[in-house]
């Protein structure tokens, strides 16, 4: 049984970046979606035109059965190239992407709803009882990051990764259809805000984990 709270399963979450998540293609990464928002970041405004959404798996946050489901939303006003074991090779057209890792009140698959910010790391001491208390039923997200392509030069490994440290993410719909709006705070002191919707592309994402998260 995976359990969010091991240090190992923390530890890999924080190591996954936005160009080497090992991703494999399910779909055709080249099927463009159905668009209709925009996204603002710092006074200028981005069209988001491309999402992308990666099934995770059933985590534990108390008890002895998942409580919670892990998956990840991808969108960026960009078109990503794969390389053939499904890496993010290059994103000439675009300028901004944001990788959200979202936890689901369902042990089973992921659900729509509005999904707020928590830092888990900040948890790790609390016992059971208030962890239940404090998730019991709670669509969350965590670990997630912005990175913009600040020079234009197309060069996105250059770029750092922007923790997002508050806000919402409010999904509604269903996948592979789903609509996005959210509302973000970022380690740099600035916000994210805007909304995507249309037919996000599927990846498979495998965390390869046994149950000492290992």
């Amino acid at each position: 049984m995976k359990t969010l709270f091991n240090l190992k399963l923390v530890a890999f979450i924080l190591s996954i970046g936005l160009f080497a998540t090992s991703c494999k293609e399910d779909d055709d990464p080249g099927a463009a979606p159905n668009t209709n928002g925009n996204t603002e970041y710092n006074g200028q405004k981005y069209t988001i035109k491309n999402g992308y959404y990666a099934v995770g798996d059933g985590i534990k946050l108390y008890g002895n059965a998942n409580t919670h489901h892990l998956d990840f939303l991808f969108i960026t006003d960009g078109t990503p190239q794969f390389s053939n074991d499904g890496d993010i090779t290059s994103m000439k057209d675009g300028k901004i992407a944001i990788l959200g890792a979202t936890i689901s009140p369902d042990g089973n698959s992921f659900k729509p709803g509005t999904f707020e910010y928590n830092d888990l790391a900040a948890d790790v001491n609390l016992t059971p009882a208030q962890i239940e208390a404090k998730y019991k039923n709670k669509a969350f997200f965590y670990e997630s990051i912005v990175r913009i392509d600040t020079d234009g030069d197309n060069n996105w490994q250059e770029e750092a990764d922007i923790k997002i440290t508050g806000g919402t993410i409010k999904v509604t719909g269903a996948l592979p259809a789903i609509t996005t709006e959210y509302n973000l705070n970022l380690e740099n002191g600035k916000t994210i805000k805007g909304n995507f919707g249309g037919t996000f592309n599927k990846l498979n994402l495998d965390l390869d984990l046994d149950e000492d998260g290992e």
